[in-house]
């Protein structure tokens, strides 16, 4: 059976967590094993773009191909097209107030990230 590790923190303690696991087709890259690269990735590019002179037929084509040029292997699933994730249904019944601790943690741990992530792009957009 497959498992997965987790870590969450409870009064400056570390605690690890092995829960079983499943496998999921990889929402980064679909199951298809590749994403554009960084630099392209979160571009949307427009028509007029396209019509710039450095895209040649070759180059918008090799854009529009999965696994061209411009893909690289996806870095979430490292190719292999999909990736553990806890199996809830699966996890013990002795884990099961552990499994909610490492939730609430992860939650708000998240919660956190998001904020900073918005101060960042709030940050970036002001110029400061």
């Amino acid at each position: 059976m497959a498992t997965i590790d987790v870590t969450y923190y409870e009064n400056d303690e570390e605690i690890t967590l092995t829960l079983p696991a499943k496998m999921v087709v990889c929402s980064d890259c679909r199951g298809l094993g590749s994403v554009l690269c960084e630099g392209m990735r979160y571009h949307a590019y427009s028509q007029e773009e396209f019509e710039e002179a450095f895209w040649d037929d070759e180059d918008r084509e090799a854009y529009m191909t999965r696994g061209g040029k411009y893909d690289v292997t996806c870095p979430t699933c490292n190719g292999k097209n999909v990736v553990p994730v806890i199996d809830t249904a699966s996890i013990p019944y002795h884990l099961k107030d552990e499994y909610k601790k490492y939730v609430a943690y992860k939650r708000e741990s998240d919660r956190d990230e998001a904020d900073y992530q918005a101060i960042c792009r709030m940050e970036r957009m002001s110029g400061a």
